[in-house]
């Protein structure tokens, strides 16, 4: 092996692999601003718990709506919340067990505006009513608040177009 050979292999083997110090520096920054800005917003159980809330509340929304649109029986589909829980409801009846969410547990302390939905064979939304025979459709959105420590909503439009706020 010639000097030149052994010099060069010596060069490959001193070549330090890992972050520089500016490397190192930049990531605890993007860390550091990151954890300002956003922890704060779920600090604590209550902002987490509205954001779930409102999530599962939405999802139970556009359940009723897309069982309204596909079930070709004629059923009423319905979204019932009360100050102890929401419920997914077909011709009055709770459908099964995980279409009942009850404000308990993580949720204790939460509410909801206190409301019954009803949604057509177009995915309309149908308000005013006892059912769906006698509920019309609404010309106005309709908001649902999830109220504790942070007030957040999500908004139902007269299509039945749904849009988180908060």
């Amino acid at each position: 092996m010639s000097q030149a050979e052994i010099s060069k292999a010596l060069v490959i083997v001193n070549r330090q692999i890992g972050f520089t110090l500016i490397e190192l520096v930049a990531t605890i920054m993007v860390i550091a601003v990151l954890s300002v800005t956003v922890l704060p917003k779920f600090s604590g159980r209550s902002g987490l718990a509205e954001y779930a809330l409102r999530d599962e509340l939405m999802s139970l929304a556009q359940q009723a709506q897309q069982r309204a649109m596909f079930d070709q029986s004629g059923a009423c589909y319905r979204l019932r919340i009360q100050s102890g829980n929401a419920e997914l409801q077909r011709n009055g009846l709770l459908i099964n067990s995980s279409s009942r969410i009850n404000f308990e547990g993580d949720y204790n302390g939460l509410s909801a505006t206190t409301s019954t939905l009803y949604f057509d064979g177009l995915g309309n939304l149908l308000m005013g009513g006892s059912s769906c025979t006698t509920s019309s459709q609404t010309t106005a959105t309709f908001t649902v608040a999830i109220n504790g420590g942070n007030t957040i909503a999500f908004i139902i439009h007269p299509t039945g177009y749904m849009q988180r706020q908060g």
